[in-house]
Formats: structure tokens, C-alpha cells, sequence
């Protein structure tokens, strides 16, 4: 019998704890707080940059005026293959009032886009013509004003830009006469 009462006591001992667990706190304890919303806000400057690589083709054309007989050469049409570097730095400044960001942004271009054709033709007369066109972008740059949702996720927003460049072309022609036999 004082074995039964061991075994009964044992268990009964061993199994409050387990009851226990499941009864409200008579005294606070520390407790992780709570963690706060996260809260985005787009306002403010940025600044940043890039680098890459441009290409295109662009035609010059040739007329002769009056006539193209009077030059002793036919119009004509050279096509140029312009290539280059180009890189820059944007900036700009975001205000979000609500849920509407606005801003203002402008950046500044560097470039080494160019390209140029030296064909030689010889006209009726026998005379060598050394016609050239190149094609040179030196740098571009543009102003705009963004008007931008921050939610949903995928953010829609609308520019209205300006911009400036300053693109050379050099047309000449260059007359040779014939060689003298």
C-alpha cells in the first residue's frame, strides 16, 4: 500500500506542473513589445548615376544647287553608322503627400557617340569629289516632373520631360581635279 501512495503521489506531484501552464500570470513578466508598422516614405534628394553604350544611323544629303550639272556631280545621300560611350550623373528631389509622390528629377549626359563617311567620287569631268559627313553627340541632358503612386507594389508614374542636346553635324565637299597624263 505505501508503495500505491508513493507511485500516486509521484504522479500527481510530477503532472501540477503540467496544469499550471495553462493558468494566467499572478505577476508580469517582461515581454517583447509589440513591433511597429513599417512606414515608407519617399520624400527627399537622391542622386546617382550610369554608363553605357549608344548606337544609330542617320543620312546626310547632298543636294547641288541650282543644279547638280552645274557641280558636274549627282545629289547624293551618305549614311553614317554613329557609335560611342555615354554617362552621366541624375538627381532629383521627391515630395509624398499621402499616397502621391512628386518630384522633380534632371540629369546630365556625357557622350562619345560618333560617327563619319569619306567616300571619293569621280563626276563626269574626270574630277576626284571628297564628300564627308560625321555625326557627333557631345552631351544631352533633361529636366522632368514625376507624378508616382508608391502603392500597389508596382509603382505607375508619369513624365513629362524636356531636353537639350547638342548635336554636330559637318557636311563638306572637297573638289579635285583630274590627274594630268
Amino acid at each position: 500500500m505505501r508503495r500505491l501512495f508513493l507511485a500516486t503521489l509521484s504522479v500527481l506531484a510530477l503532472s501540477g506542473g503540467a496544469r499550471a501552464a495553462d493558468l494566467p500570470l499572478k505577476s508580469p513578466h517582461a515581454q517583447a513589445a509589440a513591433m511597429a508598422a513599417a512606414v515608407s516614405n519617399w520624400s527627399g534628394f537622391y542622386v546617382g548615376g550610369n554608363l553605357g553604350y549608344g548606337w544609330g544611323n542617320g543620312n546626310t544629303d547632298f543636294s547641288f544647287l541650282p543644279t547638280p550639272a552645274e557641280f558636274g556631280t549627282n545629289n547624293t545621300t551618305l549614311g553614317t553608322r554613329s557609335t560611342g560611350v555615354i554617362g552621366g550623373a541624375q538627381f532629383g528631389y521627391n515630395w509624398q503627400i499621402g499616397s502621391l509622390v512628386t518630384g522633380l528629377e534632371a540629369d546630365i549626359q556625357g557622350s562619345g557617340i560618333k560617327g563619319s563617311v569619306h567616300p571619293a567620287l569621280t563626276d563626269a569631268a574626270g574630277f576626284l569629289n571628297v564628300v564627308s559627313s560625321e555625326h557627333r553627340l557631345s552631351w544631352f541632358g533633361t529636366v522632368r516632373a514625376v507624378s508616382a503612386s508608391p502603392s500597389p507594389p508596382i509603382c505607375c508614374s508619369m513624365v513629362r520631360a524636356v531636353w537639350h542636346m547638342a548635336m554636330l553635324t559637318l557636311r563638306q565637299m572637297i573638289k579635285f581635279p583630274p590627274p594630268q597624263s
